[in-house]
């Protein structure tokens, strides 16, 4: 199933997730604003899911190589989103509500930058003539989503280890943002290596010319 079909409701979801946390916090209601932030997640990965799970239903894909590409743009644009939405909850619930955190812009930015260099990587994989769409080049960035994901996990951990999810400092909003985004990390990672693996578990005979790729 095509990303595009899903991107406006996407979007949507951003938007409704933001403005439910800022809300909250305007509220002095910190229950609204982590469902608000977990409800994206959920929805997110959920789209996810259901995306990949095309590839996981097509035994002996008849075009390997098509399949995989079009799998790793799917997965590295929704992974995109996943770091937009975290930049522009950090932009708007320091800027739109009473909480101030010296760091909230910074961590808000590099959100954003990751997501644009994500988009950058994406841009590149959809040119036909690319060599990030050899199997080799393919599978090496799916280790680095494993590692991605591993760093979030071990992200989590330190902020439910550290105590930091108990913070009543102005910056319980930002670990807020990072739990839910990691645990989003987490599971876009998992689910794009899962497509992956499957897809180059595809019989050798059935693969075809990478130049047959399309993207959506």
């Amino acid at each position: 199933m095509p990303l595009a079909k899903y991107f406006t409701c996407i979007l949507a979801a951003i938007v409704a997730s933001v403005a439910g946390m800022v809300t909250g916090i305007t509220q002095d209601l910190p229950r609204f604003s982590s469902l608000a932030a977990g409800m994206f997640s959920i929805a997110l990965i959920a789209t996810a899911v259901e995306m990949n799970a095309a590839f996981w239903r097509t035994g002996g894909h008849a075009r390997y190589e098509v399949a995989a590409v079009e799998a790793a743009i799917r997965n590295a644009r929704l992974l995109a989103l996943g770091y937009l939405w975290g930049a522009l909850a950090l932009f708007m619930v320091y800027r739109l509500t009473p909480l101030r955190w010296q760091h909230g812009l910074q961590y808000g930015a590099g959100m954003a930058l990751i997501a644009w260099f994500i988009q950058f990587y994406v841009h590149f994989l959809a040119q036909p003539d690319s060599r990030l769409r050899t199997p080799s080049a393919l599978t090496t960035a799916m280790w680095l989503s494993v590692l991605h994901g591993a760093a979030a996990l071990g992200g989590l951990a330190f902020l439910l280890l550290s105590g930091k999810m108990n913070s009543i400092k102005d910056d319980w909003a930002a670990n807020l943002v990072f739990l839910i985004g990691g645990l989003t990390i987490v599971a876009l990672s998992l689910v794009s290596a899962y497509t992956h693996l499957r897809l180059s578990n595809e019989p050798a005979a059935a693969r075809s010319s990478v130049a047959e790729v399309g993207n959506d």
